[in-house]
Parts: structure tokens; C-alpha cells; sequence
């Protein structure tokens, strides 16, 4: 399991796209999960940010789509901006 704020928020892998330039790090870091057969599991925006349009930056990859079930966005902790 690996799980961070990757801060890559033009990363799309619910429709499996990047909404960048081919060279940038978004399109090589999701070039490379994909090529590691990596299972991304968060379905839900979760950075809000005033300002600032919703995104997704947080994820959390497996080698098995259904090692993570029922997995649920909740509120965020403290003054941060992450759900």
C-alpha cells in the first residue's frame, strides 16, 4: 500500500487521463502506476481549497483492486484543506 498527497491534481483515474503536457510529472507519475499495475482506490475530491477549484491529490494505490472496500471521504481534520 502507498498512500500520500501526491499534490498531482491534473491526474484523472477515473477516466484514465492527465490534463497536462505528455512530458510533466503528473503524465510520468501516472505512466508509471500504470505500468507497475498499481490499483488507485480514492474515488472522491479531496482537497478544498477557498479560491481554488476541488481536486483529487490524495490517493492510496495497491497491487489488488479489492484489497480497499467501503472506503469513505470524511471531514477534514483541524484547519487543513484535505478531506
Amino acid at each position: 500500500m502507498i498512500m500520500s498527497d501526491f499534490n498531482l491534481p491534473h491526474i484523472d483515474y477515473e477516466h484514465s487521463m492527465v490534463r497536462a503536457g505528455p512530458n510533466t510529472a503528473a503524465s510520468r507519475f501516472f505512466e508509471e502506476t500504470l505500468d507497475l499495475f498499481l490499483v488507485q482506490h480514492v474515488h472522491a475530491v479531496t482537497r478544498y481549497r477557498a479560491a481554488q477549484e476541488p481536486s483529487m491529490i490524495d490517493y492510496i494505490f495497491t497491487g489488488e483492486e479489492k484489497l480497499i472496500e467501503n472506503m469513505k471521504v470524511g471531514q477534514p481534520l483541524g484547519n487543513s484543506d484535505h478531506v
